[in-house]
């Protein structure tokens, strides 16, 4: 038997930002990554899309938030950490609200009620071990009018 699911958040390394699609990672031909044929809605240079469809549905999905943010997102990763993306990612999947009410739920609650869906928040929570230590350290840093303060009371 094969079990397949979606993951929760997905990121592509920057270093193949130029060669593969933001949205399906599928290989975008030199010449269209030089053309830009599926430019970035927003105006960044950093990203390709291999086609109208994924470029609308990385735009609707995440990229509309990250576009401004990319390059700081994926700054040193000594001071913002090399997950700092993926964090992101999660937590605009996720949403705020689904974040904080893990972050204070009851971890042996949480367990006894969860019912596994990869769609679900709560199983990837579960899953981090250190996920005050990790989340709420990169959060901070992300997004500079959120402090953990705000988001821990």
């Amino acid at each position: 038997m094969v079990i397949r699911e979606r993951p929760f958040a997905t990121v592509l390394y920057p270093e193949f930002q130029g060669t593969h699609c933001l949205t399906c990672f599928g290989y975008v031909e030199p010449e269209a990554a030089e053309g830009a044929s599926f430019p970035c809605p927003g105006g960044c240079r950093r990203v390709r899309f291999c086609s109208d469809l994924c470029r609308r549905l990385g735009w609707e999905a995440f990229h509309r938030a990250e576009c401004r943010w990319l390059a700081h997102l994926q700054g040193d990763p000594d001071q913002l950490g090399a997950m700092t993306p993926l964090v992101h990612r999660t937590l605009l999947e996720a949403g705020f609200e689904r974040v904080v009410r893990a972050a204070r739920a009851d971890r042996a609650e949480m367990q006894g009620r969860a019912v596994y869906d990869s769609s679900d928040y709560a199983p990837v929570a579960l899953q981090v071990e250190y996920m005050e230590q990790f989340c709420w350290q990169n959060l901070g840093k992300i997004s500079e009018p959120w402090s953990s303060e705000i988001l821990l009371t």
